[in-house]
């Protein structure tokens, strides 16, 4: 170990320890004086380059719009770099991504238009942060992961749209007010009357939510009895609260019938509006079940669906459905439309329920064969008798044949 006095680039002395052979740190020396800052001048040069970053992502959030970040001065402009990092990220993982999930599919829409869809609600995403901490906090976390798993619905309803070939402008219209309505129309767990068992099983009370396209519970502590009893009808947990997802029309039947459910388990509940607590105490609700058929819109085609896991195979029994073929990605038979009689009746054999949209699928269905013109085809013609040039033979022998 030896020390060094030294010249940095910058123009400042410093005395400096080294380590190693003498050549090494001769080459070390002479790189430091051609290359390296002082501490001091170095420390100066990083903050200068954040404060230059953070101005440069202030002036890009206005530009577009992103609201100011809360925050003290530190938190903020580390904040708006954070932020101004996920955006580009989100964009780059998008214009890779977006154009490989459509790439099997024929769209009515310009790919750039489907990605600019793509990148703004990304875009929105990132205007509900407004929080300097929780960019900090998240920083580590993977901005793609975050977007996707925060808007995954969104992201749902948009892929949807654009399979559909839905007018983007609208797509994205329906799609932030779905979210809105998530959010405003929620129906306020708080100020809902609490539904009393005939035995407490605890104190505590189940609050039962719904939403637009989904029904929640949420319970202030973990209890295996109501962990069983929220997942025997398709509830599924998400991080602070159990969630079901629903099409559409059939919300209120899954928050009547898990609401009563954890009732005759022992559960209090706290649920609105009041003629869903009617419904409730009537029991008067379609009760859940994984043998489900679907209407897959962009396929134009029904979707068979069972859960294989609770023991159900209706493989076989589906396949033999008129112009059936498995989808290994949706993990569903899918059927064209001109099978509905056969799948009407697979249902009901079988103990199916129609969704909505396939049951509008079965009635244009038939309404389509009702329209259909039935042929009465008149008599096949008959054959015409081939007609014989040849004369018949005598058996004698022809004059120019014979000898002389």
């Amino acid at each position: 170990m030896a020390k060094y006095h030294i010249t940095y680039s910058c123009g400042h002395e410093d005395t400096v320890q080294l380590f190693g052979p003498c050549r090494d740190r001769e080459r070390k020396i002479e790189w430091m004086e051609q290359h390296q800052l002082c501490p001091e001048c170095y420390r100066a040069s990083i903050d200068a380059k954040r404060a230059a970053a953070s101005e440069a992502a202030a002036r890009e959030s206005e530009e577009i719009g992103l609201p100011d970040l809360e925050g003290s001065e530190k938190q903020v402009a580390w904040a708006l770099r954070l932020r101004a990092e996920a955006l580009k990220n989100l964009s780059e993982n998008l214009k890779l991504k977006v154009p490989r999930f459509f790439s099997k599919l024929e769209l009515k829409h310009e790919m750039t238009d489907v990605l600019s869809a793509f990148e703004a609600l990304a875009l929105n995403w990132a205007a509900g942060k407004t929080s300097a901490s929780w960019w900090i906090d998240s920083r580590e976390a993977g901005w793609l992961d975050l977007f996707a798993k925060e808007e995954r619905v969104s992201l749902e309803r948009l892929q949807t749209a654009v399979k559909d070939g839905l007018s983007l402008d609208v797509a994205a219209a329906t799609v932030e007010a779905e979210k809105s309505a998530d959010q405003m129309d929620e129906r306020d767990i708080a100020n809902a009357e609490t539904m009393e068992p005939q035995e407490r099983l605890s104190p505590l009370v189940a609050g039962v939510n719904i939403h637009s396209t989904k029904v929640t519970v949420r319970f202030p502590e973990k209890n295996e009895a109501l962990r069983t009893c929220v997942k025997q009808v398709g509830f599924r947990w998400a991080e602070v609260e159990w969630v079901k997802d629903c099409v559409a029309g059939e919300v209120d039947d899954a928050a009547v019938e898990v609401a009563w459910r954890l009732l005759k388990a022992g559960f209090r509940v706290r649920l609105a509006p009041e003629e869903v607590r009617m419904r409730v105490a009537a029991g008067q609700f379609r009760p859940h079940t994984t043998r489900r058929v679907f209407w897959q819109p962009d396929q134009k085609k029904f979707r068979v669906q069972w859960d294989r896991e609770s023991g159900d195979d209706f493989y076989e029994q589906a396949k033999r459905l008129p112009g059936a073929k498995w989808s290994k990605e949706l993990r569903s038979m899918l059927v064209p439309l001109e099978a509905w009689e056969s799948v009407e009746d697979f249902a009901e054999r079988q103990g199916f329920r129609l969704s909505p949209g396939a049951e509008k699928a079965v009635a244009a269905g038939r309404e389509a064969d009702a329209r259909s013109l039935k042929v009465q085809l008149g008599a096949e013609p008959e054959m015409e008798k081939p007609v014989n040039e040849m004369e018949p033979a005598t058996g004698e022998v022809d004059d120019d044949l014979r000898d002389d």
